[in-house]
């Protein structure tokens, strides 16, 4: 089957790719004609050209004050279209299926629900003794990798109110208080090393890592997990299945649109 790269397109609609990347890059500035050139690595006169054509079919403006050139009706359109048609459930599959088939751990696609983080998707592992994931299990706040994932990165208004459930109903008064430190503390660990982690404090013998995946706005809209064996599936922060699920779902937050802070 043929890929796109395999067909000859238009060069010149891919060289016009460049001028629109030149006006998306300059993140809602409006630009002059030497600015755009520059940025599309093209003569300041074809540069011009381009931007005429795209005016005449509303994909770039330009300001009638100042001359320069912004992004046009057209171009705003289809941005909104696109990030109405990204799915995380419909991007996903394929990531953890390349993760899962490089690791060979059970990965899963975790997402917010009313009954808290739930499983999504699965991919399970396919050693001889496996982790068994199933879809639409409900994972608590405290005890699972997941619900540490969403406790640090998700609305604190949905999270918090089940964090306190939780903690309430195996500590008191100061306990609690002491309980709830010590979680913050945890929540402080996932932020700084971009994942969470338990090992055997879900269920018994079994370690799990979990890594966000953003949306274009920067929320959370999902996490990508790992179920292993403790002692098999190394939950290391440098280890190897930490930095995996770590790139894998960056990948996966690239394409819903998200763009890490520069």
């Amino acid at each position: 089957m043929q890929t796109p790269d395999d067909v000859q397109g238009i060069q010149s609609i891919e060289l016009g790719g460049n001028v629109l990347r030149a006006l998306i890059n300059a993140n809602g500035d409006t630009l002059p004609l030497r600015d755009v050139a520059q940025l599309a690595g093209m003569s300041a006169s074809k540069a011009r050209r381009y931007l005429l054509s795209f005016s005449r079919i509303g994909l770039v403006s330009q300001e009638a004050a100042t001359g320069y050139y912004g992004l046009g009706p057209l171009a705003i359109h289809m941005g909104l279209a696109a990030i109405a048609a990204i799915a995380v459930d419909r991007l996903a599959p394929p990531v953890i299926r390349e993760l899962r088939r490089r690791l060979q751990e059970t990965i899963v696609l975790t997402i917010w629900s009313d009954n808290g983080p739930i499983i999504l998707q699965a991919e399970n592992s396919q050693r001889a003794v496996m982790v068994d994931a199933r879809i639409g299990s409900s994972l608590p706040m405290i005890g699972s990798a997941t619900g540490r994932l969403f406790a640090a990165y998700y609305d604190s208004q949905a999270t918090s109110p089940r964090i306190t459930l939780e903690l309430s109903r195996t500590a008191k008064g100061a306990a609690l208080k002491e309980a709830q430190r010590d979680y913050d503390q945890r929540l402080e660990e996932v932020r700084r090393h971009g994942a969470a982690r338990t090992e055997g404090e879900l269920l018994a013998g079994v370690s799990a890592l979990a890594a966000p995946v953003f949306d274009y706005s920067g929320s959370l809209v999902a996490g990508l997990g790992m179920l292993g064996h403790r002692g098999i599936l190394d939950v290391s922060w440098a280890g190897t299945p930490c930095t995996e699920l770590k790139r894998s779902a960056a990948s996966l937050s690239e394409l819903c649109g998200y763009s890490p802070p520069k």
